[in-house]
């Protein structure tokens, strides 16, 4: 029984190893964090 438990979690970890961590692809148009505009609302509220 442990090794089976073993064996799965192990299974379990390298699933998890080969997926991709990276953030998918974003559409649209960006805008900066700490652009002017954002931070001027962000000093208003």
């Amino acid at each position: 029984m442990k090794r089976f438990i073993i064996f799965m979690m192990l299974c379990t970890l390298a699933g998890c190893a080969q997926q991709s961590h990276f953030p998918p692809d974003v559409s649209g148009d960006l805008q900066p964090v700490n652009s002017a505009s954002v931070m001027q609302e962000v000093n208003n509220v």
